[in-house]
């Protein structure tokens, strides 16, 4: 039997008037001062004054945006801005106002969220038994959307496949295998191809590339480690504490890391550090600044991809105490600051 659940979608209305003093306010804060440089070189800076972040550019040096916002924001090539959490709520009296600045042939353009009221039916049936065939292992489209598979990968408890994370290497495809009590890479044959050893949650697809594909597995101890699956590749024979930002990893191939209390940047697609984990300073946060969204495209990302994303792309520490680094160390901050 199907269960059908009704759901309403109610986004804040604000009015036509506050929309324009939204559009007005950033308009004059934020675009007209940096409409004509190059939004991937225009960077967050922090003034110990007013405690706030205002924006410079990069090729000159020169401050381009007074101090406006509480939190640092970096063109990718969107920022999202929410008067009520991103700017002192004290000197401004807007409500419910949010929107996306960004880039578009090389103009800067807003949006502006629309006025909806829509009421979505949401069908939670499951279909995934009648995908079962009398296959010996699995098929999946184009878009590697599956299609049929063998009883062995279909969970009765879950109701649910036990295929995850599909890819293609030499027009072979393959896929993730969540068995009862340990994880499989299986080939459309159903052939065991590898067992991934994560005793603790399920191994996390980063990318591949043409002869490898490369996954993060989870020890009993809560240790990450990355494992290729072929063997082709040489890869990172380190085990981190954490790793903080695995969807990063899969847009451009880095992240910060932590080990033994001490936290650091790590290359997942050289292998390599980047900066090595110290204690030094605490690094709050990995930011990137781009022309092009490196979300974009295929949810499987490749090595390629990442390559190219990487040269759209600079890259960025922010640290506790306010301040800006590239990934060579270098303080990244206006001339007069």
């Amino acid at each position: 039997m199907k269960n059908h659940f009704l759901f309403f979608l109610i986004v804040a209305n604000f009015s036509v008037v506050a929309q324009n003093k939204c559009f007005e306010f950033v308009k004059n804060k934020i675009i007209s001062n940096i409409e004509k440089y190059d939004s991937k070189k225009i960077l967050p800076y922090y003034s110990e004054e007013s405690k706030l972040w205002g924006y410079f550019d990069l090729t000159t040096g020169n401050k381009v945006v007074e101090p406006v916002l509480k939190k640092y924001k970096f063109f990718s090539p969107y920022i999202y801005l929410d008067f009520e959490s991103d700017f002192e709520s004290k000197n401004l009296n807007f409500e419910n106002c949010r929107l996306r600045l960004y880039v578009i042939e090389e103009k800067f353009k807003i949006e502006l969220p629309d006025t909806v009221l829509a009421e979505v039916a949401f069908n939670f049936s499951n279909n995934e038994i009648k995908k079962v065939k009398e296959i010996d292992g699995f098929e999946v489209d184009k878009q590697n959307n599956l299609i049929s598979y063998n009883k062995k990968f279909y969970d009765n408890k879950k109701s649910d496949t036990r295929l995850s994370d599909f890819f293609k290497i030499n027009n072979i495809n393959y896929a993730l295998a969540t068995m009862d009590d340990h994880f499989t890479i299986v080939d459309q044959s159903g052939k065991i191809i590898k067992e991934l050893k994560s005793k603790v949650s399920q191994p996390e697809f980063l990318y591949r590339d043409e002869n490898e594909a490369f996954f993060v597995t989870e020890d009993k101890e809560n240790n990450y480690k990355i494992q290729s699956i072929f063997g082709n590749t040489n890869s990172s024979k380190v085990s981190f504490n954490e790793i903080l930002d695995l969807q990063l990893i899969k847009a451009l191939g880095f992240s910060i890391v932590t080990i033994k209390g001490k936290m650091g940047v790590y290359d997942f697609v050289k292998f390599e550090w980047v900066i090595e984990p110290t204690n030094k300073f605490k690094i709050e946060s990995l930011e990137y600044s781009s022309n092009i969204d490196v979300y974009d495209g295929d949810i499987v990302k490749t090595k390629e991809k990442i390559l190219l994303n990487r040269k759209e792309s600079d890259l960025y520490i922010v640290t506790e105490k306010n301040k800006i680094f590239d990934l060579k160390l270098n303080q990244i901050r206006p001339r007069n600051l």
